[in-house]
Formats: C-alpha cells, sequence, structure tokens
C-alpha cells in the first residue's frame, strides 16, 4: 500500500514479510528508510525486522542474524524482537542461542499467555530437536501444544508444531 500512511506501511510490510513472498515487503521497507532517515524506530526496529522476515522466509537465517544486530539495544521496546532473532539463530544453525533469546520472552511473567510467549516455546522445542534432546523438545512441544490445543483447526503454525511434535514421539 504505497498511499498508505508510514504507519499503515510498516505494519503491512511486517505482515508481508511473515506472511506472504517478502519481495513487497522489501520495497516498502526500502521506501520507509528512504522517507524516515532519522526515525530511530524506522531505522533500528521495523526496517530491520521486516528484511529480517523476509531473509527467513528465504531461508537466509544468517542474513536474518546480522540485519537484527541494530535492534538489540532497542529491545525492551519490542516484544517480538528476541523471538525474531531466536528463529533467525534456529535457521542459521546456532540452536542453543535460539535457546538463549527465547528464555528471556519464556522468563517474562506478563507475557505468559501472548502468543510471542506460545512462539517462543515452540522455537525452543525446534531448539531442543536441532541439539538431538528429543526429551527437553516433547516438554516443549507439550507445553505449546497445550496451550493451543483450542486453536481453530487448519491452522498453518498449530499443524506444523502437531507434524513436528508427531516425528519425535
Amino acid at each position: 500500500p504505497r498511499n498508505a500512511s508510514i504507519y499503515q506501511q510498516a505494519p503491512a510490510a511486517y505482515l508481508d514479510a511473515v506472511c506472504g513472498d517478502g519481495n513487497e515487503a522489501q520495497a516498502i521497507a526500502a521506501q520507509l528508510s528512504k522517507l524516515r532517515p532519522d526515525d530511530t524506530t524506522v531505522q533500528f526496529m521495523a526496517v530491520p525486522e521486516i528484511l529480517a522476515w523476509a531473509d527467513i522466509r528465504r531461508g537466509d537465517g544468517a542474513k536474518a542474524v546480522e540485519r537484527l544486530e541494530v535492534e538489540k539495544p532497542y529491545d525492551r521496546y519490542s516484544s517480538s524482537s528476541r523471538n525474531e532473532r531466536a528463529m533467525a539463530y534456529l535457521l542459521a544453525g546456532r540452536p542453543a542461542d535460539a535457546i538463549q533469546e527465547a528464555a528471556y520472552t519464556l522468563s517474562r511473567r506478563d507475557m505468559a499467555t501472548s502468543f510471542d510467549n506460545r512462539f517462543a516455546t515452540l522455537i525452543t522445542a525446534r531448539a531442543h530437536v536441532a541439539l538431538n534432546d528429543k526429551a527437553k523438545a516433547r516438554q516443549y512441544y507439550q507445553n505449546v501444544l497445550a496451550a493451543w490445543k483450542d486453536a481453530d483447526p487448519g491452522l498453518p503454525l498449530v499443524e506444523q508444531a502437531k507434524a513436528e511434535y508427531a516425528k519425535i514421539q
């Protein structure tokens, strides 16, 4: 939505990066960066997150990790920044780092029932699979699937988690 305000463009680009092919997201991120060169939120949070998710969707975890480095000083302002970095670490073959990043979200009581908490739990389960620690992976999968027990049928992320859990039974 190139005619939309910046406050509409950034979330739209983020969604395209997470759920779509990321091409439109990258174009919008470039435009936002150019339009707001002195905007800290745009330059150090929104644009890196958009581009990192596009990298993640393409399977390039290492590039996503690199992009998200600039966001670290602002982690306390974005509840999802640690999960994004955890996902990127996992994709980059760094499961121990993924667990460490996700642990922050899992430790926050104010986020105990949030999507960010559930996503951190899923990332942690996946990281334990990558570390060949199936017992811990099963525990985290059981936790996230219990939390999602009433989810609408057919949701892709829930179905993925169920399939991944079934593989380690």
